[in-house]
């Protein structure tokens, strides 16, 4: 019995970091730290239950190490799957402005500018690595009515 809640709390973790029911603070926060701060744990969170959930199927310990490494593999696809849903977003309901180049940076190997636009008296920006831009060009954007922090440049 126990092992069947364990394999059902690590479906249910799963669940919830589901690209379409995650909260858009959580998604679309530009400093990485939010993100950060609820990835990490429930990375780990989900690497822990696996293992219990191996524990309880009675593998050995060498099998369940290696289950385990491997399914780390699983945030790769889970990346592609939450990109696939922004552009998703993008595609079915999407409003356009402008933005302008406020700063340009060149960082080792690529160059970083960032772009001021608003959305219904509310300012955003932006950055992409973008080379071929300068201070004060002016881009279209394409952006999630729901959430302006989705959002795509076209120059």
């Amino acid at each position: 019995m126990k092992k069947w809640l364990l394999v059902a709390a690590y479906l249910i973790v799963w669940a919830i970091i589901n690209p379409y029911t995650l909260p858009d603070i959580i998604r679309y926060d530009e400093t990485l730290v939010i993100l950060l701060c609820f990835f990490v744990p429930v990375s780990g969170g989900l690497l822990f239950i696996l293992y219990k959930v191996l524990t309880a199927f009675n593998l050995d310990k060498q099998k369940k190490r290696s289950i385990v490494f491997w399914s780390l593999f699983l945030l790769i696809p889970y990346g592609i799957w939450t990109s696939s849903v922004d552009d998703e977003r993008l595609s079915r309901d999407s409003k356009e402005t402008w933005g302008i180049v406020t700063s340009k940076k060149q960082r080792t190997g690529s160059t970083i500018v960032w772009i001021t636009f608003s959305v219904d008296n509310n300012s955003y920006v932006t950055s992409r690595n973008i080379s071929r831009l300068n201070v004060g060009d002016t881009v279209s954007i394409t952006y999630w009515p729901k959430n302006p922090r989705l959002n795509r440049i076209r120059y």
